[in-house]
């Protein structure tokens, strides 16, 4: 058949429109054997899927110690322990201890005691007095040897710690100095070489303990090497030949 251009041309067929969803209480589609029921069985509405490498946070080695600097309720509330007291006691507690006590002697001798001193008395209630007297007097002892305890050990603890940092400064240059030179550690050396480092962080109360020990070092250097020169007139006085003389004494 030969092609004519002016034909009309030929419809085409429309696909048939999909059905549409149903409304209402529809039935849930039941899982079959074989098959597996989707998590969302709506195809309208997909439950959008997450990618756990997108939502989890970055860990850094470091989140382990993020609480090393939160300091909770309990720890700021610690006294500091060079004020704390050093008796932690109740005077409340102290007396009802103290009302449990028994100041006085029991036994016919002792009543026969409080008659005689007190004959026109009621010896039971002379004993009650006497008793609560010595009460009185314990409790009031008490009470004065914690405060005077309290008060030494406050002032004690204060000089401790004014004499800590020089004290502290003071182990550290002789140790400095050993390390610089063994020599300043022996017992013929090292009492001259503490006085004159002492001197130096006396005299420089800024110095670290370092500066102290290396300029008592420099010190006994250039004195060494001051002992060391050969005089311009020697001396005639001979001492005689002493040896290997041991010094280890001399400052003692």
């Amino acid at each position: 058949m030969a092609w004519n251009p002016f034909a009309p041309a030929p419809q085409q067929q429309q696909a048939p429109a999909p059905a549409q969803a149903a409304t209402g209480n529809a039935p849930t589609p039941q899982a079959q054997p074989g098959f597996q029921t989707p998590a969302n069985p709506d195809p309208f509405n997909p439950t959008p899927t997450q990618n756990p490498q997108q939502t989890a946070e970055p860990v850094s080695p470091l989140d382990q110690f993020k609480d090393l600097f939160q300091t909770n309720a309990t720890a700021e509330a610690q006294v500091d322990p060079l004020t704390a007291p050093f008796w932690d006691y109740d005077p409340t507690k102290v007396r009802e201890h103290v009302a449990t006590l028994n100041f006085m002697p029991t036994g016919d001798q002792a009543t026969a005691l409080i008659a005689q001193a007190f004959p026109n008395s009621d010896p039971n209630a002379v004993a009650k007095l006497l008793n609560s007297i010595g009460q009185e007097a314990y409790y009031k002892g008490t009470l004065l040897t914690a405060k005077m305890s309290e008060e030494a050990g406050r002032h004690s603890m204060t000089r401790m710690k004014d004499f800590m940092p020089n004290g502290v400064k003071k182990s550290l240059t002789e140790a400095q100095l050993a390390t610089i030179n063994p020599a300043f550690a022996h017992p013929a050396v090292a009492q001259y070489a503490q006085s004159v480092a002492a001197d130096f962080a006396q005299k420089n109360p800024s110095w670290t303990p370092e500066q102290v020990a290396g300029k008592t070092s420099e010190f006994m250097q250039a004195m060494s090497q001051t002992f060391q020169k050969t005089p311009t007139n020697p001396s005639p006085t001979t001492y005689g030949n002493q040896g290997n003389a041991d010094f280890s004494g001399f400052f003692q």
